[in-house]
């Protein structure tokens, strides 16, 4: 999941996913955030303090297997605060960005 366009397997291009951030959720450990077609999806943090993106209700409860990494997202912000699950996320989130892509 990197910041911009990403080639999908059969060589076409896919537009970013771009999610513009709703709440944190401290006690499940989740950053929910909207996308551009007001679907919701919702970084789960996971031991290790990584985290994986699932499309989610309204509420920010997972609903679905989580994204495969062929498709890019795009963040309009990263939570603010102290809380653990906004320090976790932001520095998550730095190492996703500026990591390089694979066969880069």
């Amino acid at each position: 999941m990197f910041a911009d366009e990403a080639v999908t397997p059969a060589g076409g291009v896919t537009p970013p996913l771009i999610l513009s951030l709703v709440k944190t959720i401290d006690r499940e450990s989740r950053v929910v955030y909207a996308s551009q077609r007001n679907d919701m999806w919702v970084f789960q943090r996971l031991p290790g303090e990584q985290f994986q993106l699932f499309s989610c209700t309204q509420c920010g409860e997972p609903i679905s297997d989580a994204m495969t990494a062929t498709q890019s997202v795009t963040l309009d912000y990263v939570p603010a605060g102290d809380s653990s699950t906004a320090v976790s996320f932001r520095a998550w989130w730095a190492k996703q960005i500026s990591s390089p892509r694979p066969n880069q």
